[in-house]
């Protein structure tokens, strides 16, 4: 209990020391529960008030991001929403790293670097809550928007052997996420099907220029960043070019490019009328054409035409009396 400057004391029934300012009436220290409140002056008057003390409630904080750290991209924004229990009618305010003030209000969007946090602090107002003021931390983990990195090998050395020799050609493929698109090029041009991590290919010219572009699939690639390999170039020794590879025979086919539709012209080595065999494969050695025409008094002109081929680079191989030549063209439709 305690004495006021008019002669009264104050008093509660639960035996709490109050402590009280007699002109206000405030007495601190109660605690929860039923309790009265006595002023007795010194004259014997008295006041009795009974008074109940709620037992304060829990608040709560819980924040909501949107999207969730497994989808968020670099410059992607992210809405956080506070959401409250036992807060009676709160306030909120937001700091970034704890002492820059960004917003107010239960709900904040914002674009976060990687390894932002963000404090959500919410008041109480207007309930019995403890604590009084909540704070809730947010930490960000953005993924970067990065393109595939593409690193070619291969085993064999850059200088062919013969003509016709095998390669093969190997990737290795960092930020291209689960499933990466592959495309194989040769010499600036797609090779139709060779969509794999490996590439196998025989080298029919001289100086021919490989190399792969990988599309990724990780969390922030949508397919527009590509990767590019670095580039192999492999050498002939002279015997690797394109056309009249075998002495006596002087064809050639045109146009090139052309939009699968294209003519071989010219002589043979002999003067004798005579068939000869066309075949037309792809970069991976697989036969997309065959066919024959005649040669008339050694002079040839047949006209070709793929059905519906990809674009790409594809090769004739025509095996006349004299030998076969193979001449490299490309399909750009």
């Amino acid at each position: 209990m305690s004495d006021d400057s008019t002669g009264g004391v104050w008093s509660s029934s639960n035996g709490t020391v109050a402590q009280a300012i007699a002109m206000t009436g405030q007495i601190n220290g109660l605690v929860p529960g039923s309790v009265t409140i006595t002023y007795s002056f010194i004259s014997g008057c008295y006041t009795v008030v009974p008074v109940y003390l709620p037992t304060p409630l829990p608040a709560m904080l819980t924040i909501l991001q949107t999207p969730m750290d497994s989808m968020l991209c670099r410059g992607t924004p992210v809405t956080l929403t506070a959401h409250d229990s036992n807060a009676g009618t709160p306030s909120f305010v937001w700091k970034l790293f704890g002492t820059i003030y960004i917003g107010v209000g239960s709900t904040l969007t914002y674009n976060p670097a990687h390894g932002d946090f963000i404090t959500c602090i919410m008041t109480t107002s207007g309930v019995c809550a403890s604590p009084s003021v909540v704070a809730k931390d947010v930490v960000f983990n953005v993924w970067p928007v990065v393109s595939p990195i593409v690193d070619l090998t291969c085993t064999q050395a850059d200088t062919a052997a013969y003509l016709g020799e095998e390669y093969t050609f190997y990737t290795t493929v960092t930020n291209g996420g689960a499933s990466p698109v592959y495309q194989w090029y040769i010499n600036q041009v797609p090779v139709a099907g060779a969509n794999a991590p490996v590439f196998t290919t025989r080298i029919y010219n001289d100086n021919d220029t490989i190399f792969c572009k990988v599309s990724g699939n990780s969390p922030c690639d949508t397919g527009s960043n590509t990767g590019i390999s670095n580039a192999r170039v492999i050498y002939g020794q002279g015997f690797l070019r394109v056309g009249n590879v075998t002495v006596g025979n002087e064809l050639g086919l045109f146009p090139n490019p052309n939009n699968g539709s294209f003519v071989l012209s010219g002589k043979t080595g002999s003067t004798a009328d005579e068939d000869i065999t066309l075949e037309v494969t792809d970069m991976l050695g697989r036969t997309v054409y065959t066919g024959t025409a005649t040669v008339q008094q050694g002079a040839l002109r047949a006209e070709i035409k793929l059905a519906e081929e990809a674009s790409g680079s594809y090769l004739l191989h025509v095996q006349t009396a004299t030998g076969s030549e193979t001449f490299h063209f490309v399909v750009s439709r």
